[in-house]
């Protein structure tokens, strides 16, 4: 993907640049050469099923591939910075709970089963019969075997989180009762 989207910015790199994706990815164009070129404007980021428009200035001299290095900031990237604006006093670990939880990915979703009277993830076959559900970045629970469309909205799905720790701590979050963000701190 990162090859085909650099050859999309090489062939169009004069004049406006439109670019589809298909994941949700931010774009930044960073130019290394002797002439020099900056990100005139962005728009909106990059979001999954959209598109975003970006200028460029354009340098006396073509530049050539080697010249031109696009950067995909992903979107968990981005997350974490989030996360990170949100949990100012253990950004670090929350980053690590989160990413334990879901990837840091604001489109993950987890069902709940009960078996032998154990609350553990539904197998496939059984999401129906799920007795929560956990969305989004942070893993929020809620009833049901849906999610509001909100919990997917990694905005709204961290400040509820914050929230939520902020009255009970990472007491809520599995991945650190079990340990296993630990293997995601730096």
């Amino acid at each position: 993907m990162r090859y085909a989207l650099l050859a999309a910015l090489v062939v169009a790199f004069l004049g406006g640049l439109l670019i589809k994706h298909d994941k949700p990815d931010y774009l930044t164009i960073t130019f290394k050469s002797s002439t020099s070129a900056k990100v005139v404007s962005q728009k909106e980021p990059i979001r999954a099923g959209g598109s975003a428009t970006v200028k460029v200035a354009a340098p006396s001299v073509k530049p050539t591939v080697k010249s031109l290095v696009a950067v995909i900031l992903s979107s968990q990237e981005v997350i974490a910075t989030q996360v990170k604006a949100a949990f100012i006093e253990d950004p670090e670990r929350a980053v690590a709970v989160f990413r334990a939880e879901s990837g840091l990915r604001p489109e993950a979703q987890g069902w709940n089963c009960y078996y032998n009277g154990v609350s553990t993830p539904c197998k496939p076959q059984d999401r129906p019969k799920a007795w929560s559900t956990d969305c989004g970045v942070a893993q929020l629970n809620f009833p049901g075997t849906e999610c509001p469309a909100e919990a997917f909205n990694p905005d709204w799905n961290i400040q509820q989180a914050k929230s939520k720790y902020d009255h009970r701590g990472w007491q809520p979050w599995s991945a650190y009762n079990n340990g296993a963000y630990e293997a995601f701190l730096k």
